[in-house]
């Protein structure tokens, strides 16, 4: 009897190892069936895939009928890298302010796109239907392989501050706009920027030292935060870079 018992016992223990373990399947997603909604003034249409931990859309579908043309450049403003991937069709891209045919590039299946925050540009599909899928990252989540192709990796700030810093020092106004966006060298005026020097150039002439506090995502642009040090004095200030795609974009010193 005992000897009938363990193998009862036994076989118990064997077939619950054995059970195979529940996996979900894998499923095809039928597009058409998703909800959707027109954008870019009603010639694409756009169907969420998955949101953010904003209620954002962070993967969206963006299919595009034969012979949609974009009549304006738009830009993103939530301060979000996004990579377009073409899945389907033949699509034509390009930046800039206005729509201008002749710029267009045609990228073919499979070509993957890297859209940056705030910068205009517009898409079209003079041959075919087109499917992209879109997915929407913040900057400081980016490979660094992607980020210094970007032209927002940590050496590229750093160069420009330092030679922000060092037009300062040395009142040299072409050289502190040199790098700035299009904005940045027409909003710095000369009378500004002499206002500037006139405050802190002995300071920095004296010598600095900088310690990297942070960096903020506002809109289209990445500002980094330092804290100066300068020698022989108590004094410290706060700088702050905006830039964008590796451009200086604006620069404060408090």
């Amino acid at each position: 009897m005992k000897i009938s018992h363990s193998i009862l016992a036994i076989s118990s223990l064997f077939l619950v190892i054995a059970a195979p373990a529940y996996a979900e399947p894998t499923s095809v997603l039928d597009i058409s069936s998703m909800p959707s909604k027109d954008v870019l003034d009603g010639f694409a249409r756009l169907t969420p895939l998955a949101f953010n931990d904003e209620k954002k859309p962070s993967v969206v579908l963006l299919r595009l009928k034969k012979g949609a043309n974009a009549k304006t450049a738009h830009a993103t403003k939530d301060g979000r890298i996004r990579f377009a991937t073409v899945l389907s069709g033949t699509l034509f891209y390009a930046d800039g302010e206005i729509v201008d045919r002749t710029k267009e590039v045609a990228y073919p299946v499979g070509s993957m796109l890297l859209i940056p925050p705030g910068t205009k540009h517009w898409v079209a599909a003079h041959n075919d239907d087109v499917i992209l899928m879109l997915t929407a990252v913040k900057p400081e989540n980016l490979s660094p392989a992607v980020s210094h192709l970007r032209g927002d990796s940590g050496e590229n700030k750093e160069k420009a501050i330092a030679q922000l810093m060092n037009a300062i020092s040395k009142n040299d106004y072409e050289a502190f706009i040199e790098n700035g966006t299009q904005e940045f060298r027409s909003s710095i005026t000369k009378n500004a920027f002499t206002s500037l020097t006139s405050q802190v150039s002995r300071l920095i002439k004296s010598g600095y030292k900088l310690v990297y506090l942070s960096e903020l995502n506002q809109q289209e642009f990445n500002v980094h935060l330092w804290k100066i040090s300068y020698e022989g004095s108590k004094e410290n200030s706060l700088a702050k870079l905006a830039m964008s795609n590796g451009k200086v974009a604006g620069f404060w010193l408090q």
